[in-house]
């Protein structure tokens, strides 16, 4: 813990602090507390399943959800006495493949079979290939998406592969580049000794699989499948390096007594034990990839049902919905904004593949809430703010932000104007007077474009009228470069980007260096932001929403990335 607060230290806006004796207090008592279980957790769908009540066998706790009983023995517990234990998982995913396909059978009268649809559609597999993925299920994030167009998988197998890659196992082994290359014939494919090729053939000589390691284990140490178990387990809980030495030591010599030489066993076993505990069974995987192929399969059919569902299951995976939307448009989708004469409690498909945001987007305004208006609006349309505010009940603050999101344009006035006549309509409501207030209003100007989407953002975080960007870029430095234009561009030159920051990643298995996605109104750029440049410019790409960087150009296997160099605040205000 002493190495973390001396990095606190080391912060040039924190040096004031470290001298005072608050500090020193403060730091007293942190470290007092280090270690200290800082709350009970349960596993929100994990079971114990035994052949006699569990009171018998464990201690029990009440709960908070009523008729619930949490077991007090944590997970290895549970396992050491022999008990069954079972996780269900759930993924919010399911339920957008399930909404989806809904949405497709109401709006384009098509039933849709999942286990129908055709395993091996090339366009499916191209679309994953190009890494066009937003929303896809356990391929978008930012490392995914650098590494599928390099693996291109083209069937469930390879797609189970390249989910189960990108996992910590594999990085910590260093398993992933070499398949990588590998697999664009770049580096012959070797196996880490002659009697694991037909255990490592699939994937190419190195380990992906908890399966693997177990195999692994029983064929270079000749250890029985429960042997290879308990090593896996052992190796996945230990935390003592006095420990690892002694069952590296163990395997090591029982290798050797099965003919393994030293130095393989000793690297065999860095390869396990880097993985152990923190890569994929082989069936997880096949899960994985089954779902997202028929994700992808949803996405590139039906995109407009697709994103319908990613925003009707939020929160749910690495980008906000405006992020979703704005691909969504770049895919030719027309999304339709928040009108309180057509919008729903779950956004839906209208028209000619249009999507509407449901009233739920706008901020405050729950479900429940949705409903309420919902049902006001089924004996007749509002035909005015008076009307809204008397039928909807909603509290003034929720209708504000439904006025800036537009949802109040249907009555064919100015935002402003009919901000005027909420206002009134809500002291005339609070006062209980039995005249009807004027709603005249005087004269108010309309609102820019700028002002618009700055209100849109501010009442739902999105619009579904413009990019920020397209309304900035005429104020950008002539050599920024767009990202549709970075394709044209070689390796190695200098460039400036600017947008929007939408991902900020900093894998703890990347050694500091961290991955920004910026966007513009053309796409989404990686940027690649090395240590010494994140501690530098930290600040303006943390604090900022919107970034001019410079960097320079990076060109790999269909890849484009900008290696940062610098960053600016982009004055948007």
């Amino acid at each position: 813990m002493s190495s973390a607060f001396d990095k606190i230290d080391e912060l040039e806006e924190l040096a004031s602090y470290a001298s005072r004796p608050i500090w020193k207090h403060f730091r007293e008592h942190v470290e007092a507390i280090i270690g200290i279980p800082r709350h009970l957790s349960m596993h929100p769908g994990g079971m114990v399943i035994t052949s006699c009540n569990l009171t018998t066998l464990v201690p029990l706790e009440i709960a908070r959800m009523e008729n619930r009983r949490v077991c007090q023995w944590d997970k290895d517990m549970i396992e050491d006495a022999g008990l069954i234990k079972v996780d269900l998982l759930g993924l919010g995913m399911l339920a957008v493949v399930r909404e989806t396909v809904d949405l497709i059978c109401d709006a384009h009268g098509v039933d849709i079979d999942l286990a129908a649809i055709p395993p091996g559609d090339p366009n499916v597999y191209d679309m994953l290939g190009a890494a066009d993925v937003l929303g896809v299920f356990q391929v978008e994030s930012r490392v995914q998406m650098s590494t599928l167009p390099r693996i291109k998988p083209r069937s469930i197998s390879e797609l189970a592969i390249q989910i189960a890659l990108i996992r910590p196992g594999p990085v910590q082994g260093n398993m992933v580049s070499p398949y990588i290359l590998r697999r664009t014939n770049r580096e012959a494919v070797r196996y880490p000794h002659p009697r694991l090729e037909q255990i490592l053939k699939e994937t190419l000589g190195v380990i992906l699989f908890q399966e693997q390691v177990l195999q692994v284990v029983c064929e270079i140490a000749g250890y029985s499948p429960g042997q290879a178990e308990n090593l896996r387990r052992d190796l996945n809980k230990t935390r003592s390096k006095k420990a690892l030495a002694e069952m590296q030591s163990a395997f090591v010599a029982s290798a050797v007594q099965h003919g393994v030489s030293h130095r393989d066993a000793t690297a065999i076993f860095g390869y396990v034990a880097g993985f152990a505990g923190y890569g994929f069974c082989k069936s997880h995987a096949l899960s994985f990839a089954h779902l997202v192929y028929q994700a992808a399969w949803l996405k590139y059919y039906y995109p407009d049902a697709f994103l319908a569902a990613l925003i009707n299951n939020q929160p749910l995976g690495f980008y906000s919905p405006d992020v979703l939307i704005n691909d969504a448009k770049r895919r030719g989708i027309r999304i339709l904004p928040v009108d309180v004469n057509q919008s729903e409690a779950r956004c839906k498909i209208e028209g000619n593949g249009a999507v509407r945001l449901s009233l739920v987007c706008v901020k405050g305004l729950s479900s429940s809430k949705a409903k309420r208006v919902e049902a006001a609006r089924s004996t007749g349309e509002f035909v005015s703010m008076k009307d809204f505010v008397r039928r909807s009940r909603l509290n003034c603050s929720v209708i504000e932000r439904l006025v800036a999101a537009g949802a109040c344009d249907v009555f064919k006035l100015k935002r402003r104007e009919l901000l005027w006549q909420l206002w009134i309509l809500d002291r005339w409501r609070e006062t209980n007077l039995v005249v009807e207030p004027g709603l005249k209003s005087p004269d108010l100007i309309d609102l820019n474009a700028w002002e618009e989407l700055d209100w849109e953002y501010a009442a739902q975080n999105c619009s579904p009228r413009a990019h920020p960007m397209e309304l900035l870029r005429p104020r950008l430095r002539s050599y920024v470069c767009p990202s549709d234009k970075l394709k044209a561009l070689r390796d190695g030159v200098s460039v400036c980007v600017a947008g929007l920051a939408v991902c900020l990643q900093r894998p703890p298995t990347a050694k500091g260096v961290a991955f920004l996605v910026l966007e513009d109104e053309c796409g989404m750029m990686n940027v690649v932001i090395m240590p010494a440049t994140y501690e530098r410019y930290r600040k303006v790409f943390k604090l900022s929403r919107f970034v001019y960087v410079r960097g320079i150009v990076q060109r790999r296997d269909g890849i484009i990335h900008v290696k940062s160099t610098s960053f600016e605040r982009l004055e948007w205000e």
